[in-house]
């Protein structure tokens, strides 16, 4: 983590994301990431499941693991 960046997005913090990567990493439990743009985190990825991703914060029903609406990262 490049220096003075926080190891993790607090819960409840909103972030700019730009657009969503599919996983191509060996994590299984990983759908996708999302590219981070502005703020605190801007240019690092993260992962799309820890999102609400439009879900109601803290519905345990809440299953989206990607947003629709965020588009997909150019290749």
């Amino acid at each position: 983590m490049p220096k003075g960046i926080p190891d993790s997005i607090p819960f409840g913090t909103r972030v700019p994301v730009g657009c969503v990567a599919d996983n191509q990493s060996a994590m299984a439990s990983v759908t996708a990431f999302y590219l981070i743009v502005g703020g605190t985190w801007d240019g690092l990825f993260a992962v799309s499941d820890t999102f609400a991703n439009g879900d109601t914060l803290g519905d345990p029903n809440g299953t989206t693991r990607v947003d629709p609406r965020v588009p997909a990262c150019p290749n």
